[in-house]
């Protein structure tokens, strides 16, 4: 049953913000940290989250080598990929 709670959840933040990012931004494989936050704020936090997972640079999380970004910690710590 969890799985498809996830699934669930998954399906919806995709149907929901693929139109808005292809249309802001252009069809590309991943969008910057920064692209992402600014169309989520609609989401719930656990949509928010996923919404990064799928979406934002997995290169951009990586807090050993970007210090710039401590905000974004407890997603990349909280996330699985």
């Amino acid at each position: 049953m969890f799985r498809y709670i996830q699934r669930r959840r998954i399906k919806k933040v995709i149907k929901i913000l693929s139109p808005i990012l292809l249309k802001g931004y252009g069809s590309r494989d991943y969008f910057t940290i920064g692209q992402v936050e600014a169309n989520i704020k609609s989401l719930c936090k656990r949509q928010q989250k996923i919404a990064f997972a799928l979406f934002a640079d997995p290169n951009a999380f990586d807090l050993t080598n970007n210090t710039e970004l401590p905000k974004f910690a407890w997603i990349y710590l909280t996330i699985s990929f």
